[in-house]
């Protein structure tokens, strides 16, 4: 029976992640299957996760377990595997989609997750123990196996500072950075930031002062845990509202959503700016602004990439080869 791993969220039937860990075990020759689950309750998920624990580690047995504690897998209608494996053509083809996988050639309990909106907080209640940066990011994205605990990380805020560290090997670091934003995204993306010694100033611009002043009372509260891991615990945080008159800074990052035709750049004068990154894979009317002034521009695909790469090593101790995700968007 081939190990089982799998991203899941609501909605997750757009994910690339299934193509990437796919092509990458099969590099490796692994015998591993990678799924995705559209999950809306967590807690029956992670019965479903666990399920054969005690009874071994096939899929009849996992059934057993289902029926035993109430616990649906896709067999009977409830969670349901999706893959690009029964795309025809192999997955190095274009215009691949998720379709339900009917085969059930792999095993209970799960070795790993990927976890997405709406869930990555409450994968921090589901494990033995929680790496620093989801304890900082206060929330996790990636679910591994270590000596036989089960760990929470937040490869997220790796994947968001791989872009940064490859620019500030020929450009001086940033003193202030102005993040657009207060929800989870920008709570990742703050616990990245704070790993910059030099960062003396970060403006969290956003809609809800009351969101952005409790995102700074969190990191305040963990100043123990950021000294114990070398993180930065001079910079000023500081809350500005969303429409503001505009200033200069090294670095601004969008953490805010931009689909539709409606949508607008929560910034409109990029002078002064260095660094523009949006997390959104797409262009955006935030980077088109950016491009108009000659800055730098960033996308959230690099930080995809180098977030699966992280899990991956988590899971197998590997490296994601080039060839398995250099086509991928």
């Amino acid at each position: 029976m081939k190990k089982q791993y799998a991203v899941i969220g609501n909605p997750v039937l757009h994910s690339l992640s299934p193509l990437i860990h796919q092509r990458a075990f099969d590099f490796y020759q692994i015998e591993a299957r990678y799924f995705a689950y559209e999950v809306e309750d967590f807690s029956a998920f992670m019965q479903y996760f666990h399920a054969g624990n005690q009874t071994g580690n096939t899929v009849s047995h996992a059934r057993d377990v289902s029926r035993a504690h109430d616990v649906p897998l896709f067999q009977e209608g409830g969670f349901i595997p999706y893959s690009y494996l029964g795309c025809q053509g192999g997955l190095y083809q274009k215009n691949l989609k998720l379709v339900p996988y009917a085969g059930q050639d792999f095993s209970f309990p799960l070795q790993g997750l990927s976890v997405t909106i709406p869930h990555k907080k409450a994968v921090l209640q589901a494990a033995d123990r929680i790496g620093y940066k989801a304890r900082l990011a206060g929330a996790a994205n990636t679910l591994y196996w270590d000596k036989g605990e089960l760990v929470a990380e937040n490869t997220d805020i790796a994947g968001f500072f791989a872009p940064l560290e490859a620019y500030f090997h020929n450009n001086p670091p940033f003193h202030s950075v102005l993040v657009y934003g207060a929800g989870g995204a920008a709570c990742a993306v703050l616990t990245a930031l704070l790993h910059m010694r030099e960062l003396q100033t970060v403006y969290l611009c956003a809609r809800r002062e009351e969101q952005a002043q409790e995102l700074i009372s969190h990191f305040k509260a963990h100043g123990d845990l950021m000294r114990e891991y070398g993180l930065n615990t001079k910079a000023e945080l500081r809350f500005i509202p969303l429409r503001h008159e505009e200033f200069a800074c090294d670095l601004a990052v969008n953490t805010i959503p931009q689909w539709g035709a409606e949508a607008v750049s929560p910034r409109a004068d990029f002078t002064g700016v260095r660094f523009a990154y949006d997390l959104t894979y797409k262009q955006t009317p935030f980077l088109e602004k950016a491009q108009e002034y000659g800055v730098f521009c960033q996308d959230g695909k690099t930080m995809f990439i180098e977030q699966a790469k992280a899990q991956f090593k988590f899971w197998t101790g590997l490296e994601i080869p080039t060839r398995c995700y250099q086509d991928i968007f």
